[in-house]
């Protein structure tokens, strides 16, 4: 989705992702997991301006656990905080992509307000920018229904997919 130029804007991204299905911030950031899936090798290899990062959709609410993370020297270090060290190490900004609440969770002003929550306060603790993108989704479904959301229980639609795409947009610019 080529946001920049639907927009008529000179600024223009170069992407990249390693989203293997249905993995959680744990198996991203902890190289001794069984079912590591590299993402801190990759984001250690560095080029990057912005790294984009988003929990697995039901996971969101470990985001909030401090016991959700590693010991690291005796301290407890958060799997987010994990990810966005090693984003900042190599120069890189993090943004956390806030998601949806998944379609039977379900999709209502009350619940977004508890993933919104939680990607926020990951945000803020470790200083990174957050991307609203559940919230504009919850304004496109308050306006026309599931249909326009979701192509199974949580993964987007293509209309769900380009509003994503103008938040992260939003966001960066």
């Amino acid at each position: 989705i080529e946001v920049g130029s639907a927009l008529n804007s000179a600024m223009r991204f170069e992407t990249t992702q390693l989203t293997p299905g249905g993995r959680a911030f744990f198996q991203h950031a902890d190289k001794q997991r069984n079912g590591y899936t590299g993402a801190l090798d990759k984001i250690e290899e560095g080029g990057w301006d912005y790294v984009i990062l988003q929990e697995q959709s039901g996971s969101w609410f470990q985001l909030i656990d401090s016991k959700y993370g590693i010991s690291i020297n005796g301290v407890v270090v958060t799997f987010p905080t994990i990810l966005v060290e090693t984003i900042k190490s190599v120069n890189a900004t993090p943004v956390f992509l806030a998601t949806w609440k998944e379609k039977y969770g379900p999709m209502n002003a009350e619940n977004q307000e508890k993933v919104t929550d939680a990607y926020s306060y990951a945000a803020r603790v470790n200083n990174a920018y957050c991307a609203p993108c559940g919230d504009a989704l919850l304004t496109l479904h308050q306006a026309k229904g599931d249909s326009f959301i979701y192509l199974d229980d949580v993964h987007p639609t293509y209309t769900a997919q380009v509003l994503n795409a103008y938040v992260l947009y939003a966001t960066l610019t």
